[in-house]
């Protein structure tokens, strides 16, 4: 998914990470965009439109982003471009949630889903922050445990910079991704059919426990070098068989392979989350690679 850091040369560190970090989270943001809009109503006809113009919005700026061989004042540029449209979209995604939740606007996409989907949008956008030396947002707003306390939310190509905060950083990115997969784990489980999907179901549920299990350990984690990538490395595999689980998932549901041959999301959903296990796969070892 990462392309060698090579094809960068020309760009200063912090723009060779943006870019990369753009590079993925547009095309996260973009779907986002596209199943929030294919979730209202047929009479929300105005929220649906807000919701397509986002996710032709992402599209172009994703276009943009994957042009070869940008120079620094482009990159620059595409870093301003994505966090002013991506702020605005977590704002339409906090407010979607009250509306939502206060039966003002009817959509099959429940509130806890679309602040599932703020949240990485907020994770995505302290990234940009970080990279420009700026505040990043509280523990809270990513939805991990002490609240107040900023975050890290280091890019991948800058965890290097980062030794003497090596353990921040796993706990602050194993709470997060842990969490979202073990929710993405419970959406699925939301749209199978209980009866004639009933295998699938439970196989999700298992996914969920297993995912939530390893959530609570991570608190835990020890203080030493040795410690704390020995409990990576555990994390690592489990989330490697949750992404290969999502990728077979995605081929048997793009076969029509699966009991009844459909399922009630779009079976692109699993591919997103197979993605974005990818990214988390790759903060571990990046972090990995630098303990000593």
């Amino acid at each position: 998914m990462f392309e060698d850091a090579g094809y960068y040369q020309r760009l200063p560190l912090e723009l060779e990470a943006a870019l990369e970090e753009m590079r993925f989270w547009l095309r996260i943001m973009a779907d986002h965009a596209k199943l929030i809009r294919n979730g209202f109503d047929l009479m929300e006809e105005r929220f649906f439109r807000v919701s397509d113009r986002f996710s032709l919005d992402f599209d172009e700026l994703l276009r943009q982003v994957q042009a070869p061989s940008p120079g620094p004042p482009e990159v620059v540029g595409l870093m301003n471009k994505s966090e002013y449209l991506t702020g605005k979209f977590r704002d339409f995604k906090a407010s979607l949630v009250e509306l939502i939740n206060n039966c003002r606007v009817l959509s099959n996409r429940p509130g806890e889903l679309i602040d599932h989907l703020r949240r990485e949008a907020e994770y995505f956008l302290g990234k940009m922050r970080r990279i420009q030396g700026r505040p990043t947002p509280t523990r809270e707003e990513i939805g991990i445990p002490d609240g107040n306390l900023p975050t890290f939310l280091v890019p991948r190509l800058l965890i290097p910079s980062f030794q003497d905060h090596l353990k921040e950083i796993s706990i602050e990115e194993n709470l997060f991704w842990l969490h979202q997969h073990s929710e993405h784990a419970g959406v699925l489980g939301i749209y199978l059919r209980p009866v004639v999907q009933r295998e699938l179901l439970r196989e999700v549920r298992e996914w969920e426990r297993r995912l939530e299990s390893e959530l609570r350990r991570v608190e835990r984690m020890p203080v030493s070098p040795e410690g704390i990538k020995r409990v990576n490395e555990g994390i690592g595999r489990l989330v490697r068989q949750w992404q290969e689980y999502l990728e077979e998932l995605f081929a048997k549901i793009s076969r029509c392979q699966v009991p009844t041959g459909q399922v009630n999301f779009p079976p692109s959903l699993a591919d997103h989350m197979a993605r974005e296990a990818v990214y988390h796969l790759s903060l571990l070892e990046a972090i990995n690679e630098k303990l000593h």
